[in-house]
């Protein structure tokens, strides 16, 4: 085949090239189009949109085991244990513990701290619509992302505050040197809202402390920054754990830890899914084959936010808080959901690098030294790589909504209804572990308690006796002998395959429900033999 030695390509290559640059021209054709139309109707059509869509999914979703049980802890807590010793047990500043106090304690069902989940999520999404430097058809599109609609929406607690704290530091970061006490505020927010927020809060306030000793500023900027330091040393203070620090684990962990957090958990954020456990990252959690790609794609981003930043002079504004985050998490651990906060520091680049007045616009490339031919394609490349990111976590968005609408996502709410509706609310439960806060708040029941082996739960059931009924499998022999528990006979009445949602994949586990055999009988409750519930 022939072709011109000057032009370096084949005639099909010229079509594949031709066809790639259309796409790309035509995407960028309507994002201009959407931007021309006069006024703000588009956001208020889409912040309605998003508040409608998220109160249809609030409505059938199971509020997770950390929601219910920062709701029983905002109820049964003083203020004072709240501010002094629960930050110390949970290592979490007590910010979103305390807004739930007034709610909490004034006795408001769990269907109230959706609502408020919906006013964080909602004013959020309203500050991004209308008050984000991205081009319009990226604003009406990116409150709907994952992270931002459902991870950190409709199934968060105090990641409303941390996405939040983001979202109100991008948009006052280049007020920094004008209203320096606004800014302050946001970074105390952030500082505030979360354990991985305070990191990254303080990686900026290092960054702030260089610029103001790089330009030999003094006075009120940086009179809030020392105001700043000296609030997150005291949240420091009171949230240092005073347990031992989380094993770093083996040798296997230590390698995935290394890979993942610095490179995969970028690509994670947007594109791929290494997680398949809802566990802290470790080597069984994760697939070695989507971590290859991942860490691959996560050098790639790191090296165009490297890159980018330096001309816009944003790289440090990211890398110093996304080290802190990296070094932080090899220390105490990662899960899977915490990935949204790298998620969020790149929203948060991505809205301070595009805010900065240059010469180029937001699709330019001209900037990158190539031919021309060459950079139309990055550009086209660029446009189309966006639209897949976009693609993806509007995918990821979709499946885990629907998921949450057809089956049952955490247990508590439909295991309540259940014991309500047998007329077992009243009765005598024992629950296993923590999962009793997954009940408390559905039931006025004070004869609620787990199989904790502490002398004060041992004096309590020493008062009750044998439990009426047995929630999620509690171990009853760490309470009581064997020759205690002879002749004890349960039925199992209540099976359900629940399963926790991460993006397009759900864990599986069973929720059960056992009650006292001759009870059973008396209620005219149905035994069930299957173990092992099918999923829906």
């Amino acid at each position: 085949m022939k072709f011109d030695k000057n032009d370096e390509m084949s005639p099909f290559t010229k079509k594949v090239m031709g066809a790639f640059n259309f796409c790309g021209d035509k995407l960028l054709q309507i994002s201009r189009k959407t931007d021309t139309v006069p006024g703000k109707i588009p956001e208020v059509l889409f912040l309605i949109l998003f508040a409608v869509c998220y109160s249809l999914v609030l409505a059938v979703h199971e509020p997770g085991m950390d929601v219910l049980l920062s709701l029983q802890l905002a109820k049964n807590l003083s203020v004072a244990e709240l501010l002094f010793q629960l930050p110390h047990e949970q290592f979490c500043p007590p910010l979103w513990n305390l807004i739930l106090v007034p709610f909490a304690k004034s006795g408001a069902a769990p269907a109230v701290f959706s609502v408020i989940g919906l006013v964080f999520a909602v004013l959020t999404a309203a500050l991004i619509l209308f008050r984000a430097p991205f081009p319009r058809m990226v604003r009406l599109f990116l409150p709907f992302t994952y992270f931002l609609f459902f991870q950190y929406g409709v199934a968060a607690d105090n990641y409303h505050l941390v996405t939040l704290g983001f979202i109100t530091v991008s948009l006052t970061y280049n007020m920094r040197d004008t209203r320096p006490g606004i800014y302050t505020l946001c970074l105390l927010l952030l500082g505030l809202s979360g354990t991985y927020g305070l990191v990254a809060a303080l990686g900026l306030a290092l960054v702030r402390g260089c610029e103001l000793i790089k330009k030999r500023r003094a006075g009120k900027q940086t009179a809030c920054l020392l105001v700043f330091f000296a609030a997150a040393v005291c949240t420091v203070i009171m949230i240092i754990p005073h347990g031992e620090l989380p094993a770093m684990g083996s040798g296997k962990d230590i390698m995935v830890k290394i890979l993942y957090l610095p490179f995969a958990i970028l690509a994670d954020a947007f594109l791929t899914n290494t997680f398949y456990l809802n566990t802290s990252l470790a080597a069984e959690s994760v697939r070695g084959s989507f971590l290859a790609v991942s860490v691959l794609f996560g050098i790639i981003m790191l090296s165009v936010i490297f890159c980018i930043g330096r001309k816009k002079k944003t790289a440090g504004a990211f890398f110093v808080p996304y080290i802190l985050f990296v070094l932080f998490s090899m220390v105490m651990g990662i899960g899977r959901k915490h990935t949204g906060t790298a998620f969020l520091l790149v929203l948060f680049w991505l809205w301070i690098t595009c805010a900065v007045r240059g010469e180029e616009t937001a699709e330019d490339v001209s900037f990158v030294h190539i031919r021309e031919r060459d950079r139309r394609a990055l550009k086209s490349a660029s446009v189309l790589g966006v639209v897949i990111v976009f693609a993806i976590n509007l995918y990821w968005t979709f499946s885990a909504c629907a998921h949450d609408i057809r089956k049952e996502y955490e247990i508590g709410r439909r295991e309540a209804e259940f014991l309500k509706e047998h007329k077992l609310g009243d009765r005598t439960i024992m629950s296993s572990g923590s999962c009793t806060y997954t009940l408390a708040p559905y039931l006025e029941n004070g004869r609620l308690g787990d199989d904790s082996d502490e002398m004060e739960n041992l004096a309590k059931w020493d008062s009750l006796g044998q439990p009426d009924v047995l929630y999620m499998g509690p171990d009853i022999t760490k309470v009581w002998d064997e020759a205690e528990t002879a002749g004890w006979e349960y039925t199992l009445v209540y099976l359900e395959a629940v399963e926790t949602i991460w993006k397009t994949e759900s864990d599986y586990q069973v929720a059960s429900i056992y009650v006292k055999s001759d009870l059973a009988r008396e209620l005219g409750l149905d035994e069930i033999t299957n173990v092992y519930p099918e999923i829906r």
